[in-house]
């Protein structure tokens, strides 16, 4: 009586996990959709917007590689992340308008 009870609620997890696996890679898979536009929204940039892109992107790439677990930022990271964010988002809302 009781090895059933414990095989249906391991069943049930197993179910379980299998579901929130499925729904998690759903979740974070991008829309092909949005590559498609974003990837034809970069042809019609300057090329000094998409260099400050790639710096930001660079910079973020640097952080992670650098740590295994958990990403660390230094100091240097964060002033350059703060004074290049508001760069990279100025030339994308400004640059998409003209």
């Amino acid at each position: 009586m009781l090895k059933t009870i414990v095989n249906g609620v391991k069943s049930l997890f197993a179910k379980a996990l299998a579901w929130f696996e499925r729904k998690l890679r759903t979740w974070t898979q991008p829309a092909l959709p949005s590559l498609v536009l974003d990837t034809v929204g970069d042809l019609r940039r300057d090329k000094s917007e998409l260099v400050w892109k790639n710096a930001l992107l660079r910079q973020q790439l640097i952080v992670m590689k650098r740590s295994f677990k958990q990403p660390k930022m230094t100091n240097m990271d964060r002033r350059i992340l703060v004074l290049w964010g508001p760069i990279d988002s100025s030339v994308v809302l400004y640059g998409e308008e003209s």
